[in-house]
C-alpha cells in the first residue's frame, strides 16, 4: 500500500540521516526505497523482478545515467534477496523494509499483510497459523544497521513477546475461557 512505501521511505531516510554520509548514496538509496515493492502494482508473482523493470524504465525515462540506475535497481533487487546485505546501503533498505516489526501498529500492519498474503495466493491462515507464521517473522528478522539495532529492537523483541502470549493462550484455551466469560459477563448485563 502506499502508506507501507511511504513509512518505508521515512525508515529509510531516518537510517541514512543516522548511518549515510555520503549524499548521493542517501539519494541512491532513498530513489531504491520508492521502489522496493513497486512490482505489487503489477501483480503477483515476481514482485522482485516487476520491482526492479520498473525502477530501471522509470530512471531511464527521466535521463539518470546508466551507473546510478544500475545501482538503484541492485539495491531494489536486494530487499528481495535472501542472506546477508553485501554493503550498506542494502543494510538500510533491509532495515527500513522490517521496521514494521519494530513498531507499536504491528498488529495492525500484521493484519494488512495476512491479508496481502492469501490476495495474492501465498496460502490461508487460521488465527493460531498466522500467529505461528509472525513468530517464525519476528525471530527471523534481524536488524543490519547500528542504529536499528539500538533503536529499534527492543520494540520487536515486545511485539514478538505479545505475539508469543497470544499463541500460548489460544494454545492452551486460555482464549476460549476469556471469550466465554465476556459472553457470561454479556448476558448477566442484558
Amino acid at each position: 500500500s502506499w502508506k507501507f512505501i511511504s513509512e518505508l521511505v521515512d525508515h529509510a531516510r531516518e537510517l541514512c540521516v543516522a548511518e549515510v554520509h555520503d549524499e548521493s548514496l542517501r539519494e541512491r538509496i532513498l530513489v531504491a526505497a520508492w521502489f522496493c515493492f513497486s512490482g505489487y502494482a503489477q501483480g503477483h508473482p515476481a514482485i522482485a523482478e516487476k520491482s526492479v523493470v520498473l525502477a530501471r524504465e522509470f530512471l531511464r525515462g527521466r535521463g539518470v545515467e546508466f551507473e546510478a540506475v544500475e545501482e538503484i535497481a541492485a539495491l531494489v533487487e536486494s530487499v528481495h534477496r535472501p542472506g546477508a546485505p553485501a554493503n550498506l546501503q542494502q543494510e538500510v533498505l533491509r532495515d527500513a523494509s522490517m521496521a514494521f516489526t519494530a513498531r507499536r501498529k504491528f498488529n495492525k500492519r500484521a493484519k494488512l499483510l495476512r491479508a496481502e498474503l492469501e490476495a495474492f495466493g501465498n496460502g490461508r491462515f487460521n488465527d493460531q497459523e498466522w500467529k505461528h507464521y509472525l513468530v517464525g517473522l519476528l525471530t527471523s528478522s534481524r536488524f543490519h544497521t547500528a542504529y536499528a539495532a539500538a533503536e529499534w529492537v527492543e520494540r520487536q523483541l515486545e511485539n514478538l513477546r505479545t505475539v508469543s502470549s497470544e499463541l500460548k493462550d489460544a494454545s492452551s484455551g486460555k482464549a476460549a475461557e476469556r471469550g466465554e466469560r465476556n459472553l457470561e459477563k454479556a448476558v448477566d448485563t442484558l
